[in-house]
């Protein structure tokens, strides 16, 4: 699940560190008995925490909390008061409380924008199936910031309401009615509940706003189907570069496979120039892949099977891009590309040292090392560290030493450590 969309959990966090702060009074009330009037704010927050904490189902507090709202009185007139009042909403689903559950459905019409989407939120925390009907039509109607909260909570509810979500989301790329939110949040509630039609991903990838682009981009690399992934690599040159990105995801072998290979390809040789260091991240990761060619096709009977063989024109294309990507501006990149070097099937001595040489840098010196050495390649680099000037490469041939025969000892390593000036090598001795 993408992080903004299930950040949402972070609400009844955020409730439970109010209550806290609020909870320092130096007497409590007992549960099951309704506030008194001499009761501070702060011994209703603490009655509150401690239902959150222990999971009990304070219904005469909640009741009591909620009665103005309920009766249609208007919202408090502090914003303490509304706050406490919000928290109260979120505790029945917090704690579920099953018996309330129809005072959640009956506050989504509650015109405090606020609360109404806090009760729709609480039911998505219980996956109240009975609130489907009432959800739908907070979807289809209600303010931005309770749809969006109604979409979630039905994604949450599952298969029961994939028609509801997907429907809702053929009518904007139809109608257009909601705002930037609601769609956003349509779109990661309906790749949640099942693969959304490709055709309408595509309609929202040209969005103007950014974060509903984005998340149509995410449906899109969810599913990994060929009609999504197809739509996804038409968007290449979005001008978002979070879209670029997943884009870049999208071109990876196991997303693209041998019928989209070459159209991912040709994708990927454009986004390892993108301006976006993190597009050119991605796309260095997703270019190994089609030498890698990790696929569940290539598994049978659930043994592994051999990767199909890559073509030698191929093989010598991708490993030109990523050797090409060690002299990237970003230091991120290179460091991907030195790491991805091992899955590049590089057998010539010539390739490695050129590469080892091309970055003085330590951590890139290290990933090409430590992947040239698992082809029996660079010894001689291994050996130079040994009395290398820079601590941190002395303790890394020490670190990337071989195993089996010829390789040193365990008396020897100990021997070697224990004399050196690092006092990191010298502990490794111990």
């Amino acid at each position: 699940m993408n992080i903004k969309f299930e950040c949402r959990y972070l609400r009844a966090a955020s409730a439970v560190a109010a209550l806290v702060l609020g909870a320092c009074a130096t007497g409590q009330a007992g549960m099951g008995t309704a506030p008194s009037g001499q009761q501070s704010a702060r011994d209703v927050d603490a009655r509150m925490l401690l239902a959150a904490d222990t999971r009990s189902a304070d219904t005469l507090l909640v009741d009591s909390l909620l009665a103005d709202a309920l009766n249609g009185a208007p919202s408090p007139a502090t914003a303490e008061a509304r706050a406490r009042t919000g928290r109260a909403v979120l505790l029945i689903g917090q704690v579920a409380m099953r018996e309330r559950y129809a005072v959640l459905r009956q506050l989504l019409l509650h015109p405090d924008t606020a609360i109404a989407a806090n009760a729709a939120f609480a039911l998505g925390l219980v996956r109240d199936t009975a609130s489907l009907s009432v959800l739908e039509r907070a979807l289809a109607g209600a303010p931005n910031a309770v749809a969006a909260e109604a979409a979630w909570s039905l994604s949450r509810i599952g298969q029961p309401a994939r028609a509801v979500l997907h429907g809702a989301l053929g009518a904007e790329v139809r109608e257009q009615r909601r705002g930037p939110a609601v769609r956003a949040a349509l779109l990661y509630a309906g790749a949640a509940v099942g693969p959304v039609p490709a055709r309408d991903m595509e309609f929202f990838l040209n969005d103007n706003s950014p974060d509903v682009a984005f998340a149509a981009a995410y449906s899109l690399v969810r599913p990994r189907v060929a009609s999504a992934t197809r739509a996804l690599l038409g968007a290449r040159a979005h001008p978002d570069a979070m879209v670029r990105t997943q884009v870049a995801s999208a071109a990876a072998y196991n997303m693209a496979g041998d019928s989209l290979g070459p159209m991912a390809l040709s994708a990927l040789d454009g986004l390892l120039n993108d301006t976006s260091l993190h597009v050119r991240v991605q796309a260095v990761r997703s270019l190994a892949t089609h030498v890698v060619r990790d696929t569940p096709t290539n598994t049978r009977g659930g043994v592994s099977a051999p990767p199909p063989d890559v073509p030698d024109s191929l093989l010598t294309r991708i490993r030109a891009r990523v050797i090409a990507a060690l002299e990237d501006s970003a230091p991120a990149v290179r460091v991907t590309a030195a790491e991805t070097l091992g899955a590049l099937r590089i057998t010539d001595s010539t390739l490695w040292s050129g590469a080892f040489s091309t970055d003085t840098a330590y951590m890139i010196q290290r990933a090409v090392l430590t992947n040239a050495l698992r082809v029996g390649m660079l010894q001689e680099q291994l050996v130079a560290w040994q009395s290398h000037p820079d601590d941190w490469r002395r303790v890394a041939s020490l670190e990337l030493q071989p195993t089996g025969a010829g390789a040193l000892s365990a008396a020897e390593r100990t021997r070697w450590a224990r004399t050196d000036a690092s006092p990191r090598l010298r502990a490794m001795a111990v």
